[in-house]
């Protein structure tokens, strides 16, 4: 079976899309992959929606069928016919705790357009099987990497999946999105391009012992978070140490950049049994950055391999996994069952957890 899976992450880059063959043994093989970046309209209104206590409703109308317009065009673009499409939406909002979650995206333009089976809502899903919603990639992941891995996702935000029998995962902190605010803000830049001044800049102390104080990071799973807990009124606290001190900007960035790397050591040290006997991959567009991994591989004090060298490149990798999920949705939906553990030590996967099958066709 061939499927086009794509997925928009809390950094607000783009779409990242992977179009992959599967059999019925979960055995795959990658045709194509890519990333659409988002315009800088696009970008723009969708973090603003995304900041915003007061939202236009006409605005995020728009922006819901706008990435369904991109959605569709990916799709035209690539000409590869396939058996049916997964895209979960782009996160708006997301508390996990709370039950509470809001993606956008619409599906059905691409639905109709194609005659193509499409799969989405797996966060809304996730969440009336009485889980967070998010990570939602553990057992795609122990299907891509194999048993004994930890894997760490480095989006906007940064996450692990702990591969194995009964796999799980859950969020630890921020990944780019702090980084990314404080590149637009002190060097007019989307990104720390490969992590240049990550890796120059020095770690101011001060600042770090501020940062390190956010109680989600010590906080036990299952757990999950997103833009509205470090989004601006966070960033808020780097702006005003920066006016206070008048460090050199560089350093903040360092500093940032050590940050994620130190969430995401907490949470493996703090909640990974046996950790240091099991390899360590990397995805996620905070792969790129070498600040942050240099550092964690400090921490660890362990190489960290690269996605990219597991035959995943680093971009396709929640792409690809979303694609497996719905892959599963699909077979339990005709009533095809599934050799696959049911319960996880933080949730549990069910029928209704892999999401909504839209086949207007």
């Amino acid at each position: 079976m061939r499927i086009f899976s794509a997925m928009s992450g809390t950094s607000t880059d783009g779409i990242s899309y992977v179009i992959f063959n599967i059999d019925r043994k979960f055995k795959y093989e990658i045709m194509k992959t890519g990333h659409e970046p988002y315009s800088k309209e696009i970008k723009r209104k969708l973090l603003n929606i995304a900041e915003s206590r007061i939202v236009d409703k006409e605005e995020l109308a728009k922006m819901h069928w706008e990435i369904g317009k991109l959605l569709k065009e990916i799709y035209e673009r690539e000409n590869i016919d396939c058996d049916f499409g997964v895209f979960s939406g782009h996160t708006i909002y997301h508390n996990g705790p709370k039950k509470i979650t809001f993606q956008i995206g619409d599906v059905t333009l691409l639905n109709f357009s194609f005659k193509i089976p499409m799969v989405s809502d797996l966060r809304y899903s996730d969440i009336a099987a009485g889980n967070q919603g998010a990570p939602l990639v553990p057992y795609a992941d122990s299907i891509i990497y194999g048993k004994n891995k930890i894997i760490i996702n480095i989006g906007g935000i940064s996450n692990i999946t702990v591969t194995g029998d009964k796999p799980y995962g859950f969020d630890c902190g921020p990944g780019n999105m702090l980084l990314d605010q404080a590149m637009r803000l002190f060097f007019r830049k989307d990104i720390d391009e490969d992590g240049k001044l990550s890796s120059e800049g020095r770690v101011l102390e001060d600042l770090f012992e501020i940062l390190k104080r956010d109680s989600f990071i010590s906080k036990k799973p299952p757990k999950s978070t997103g833009r509205e807990r470090y989004g601006e009124k966070f960033f808020e606290r780097i702006v005003e140490y920066s006016k206070g001190n008048n460090p050199d900007k560089k350093d903040i960035i360092a500093t940032l950049a050590y940050f994620t790397a130190y969430a995401i050591y907490k949470n493996i040290a703090g909640f990974v049994e046996n950790w240091r006997d099991m390899e360590i991959i990397c995805a996620g567009g905070g792969c790129k950055n070498r600040g942050i991994i240099e550092k964690l591989e400090i921490l660890l004090n362990k190489e960290i391999r690269m996605s990219d060298d597991m035959g995943v490149p680093w971009d396709a990798r929640e792409s690809l996994a979303f694609g497996i999920i719905a892959y599963m949705s699909l077979l339990m939906e005709f009533g095809f069952s599934l050799e696959i553990p049911i319960r996880y030590p933080y949730g549990k996967i069910t029928t209704a957890s892999m999401g909504k099958i839209y086949n207007r066709i």
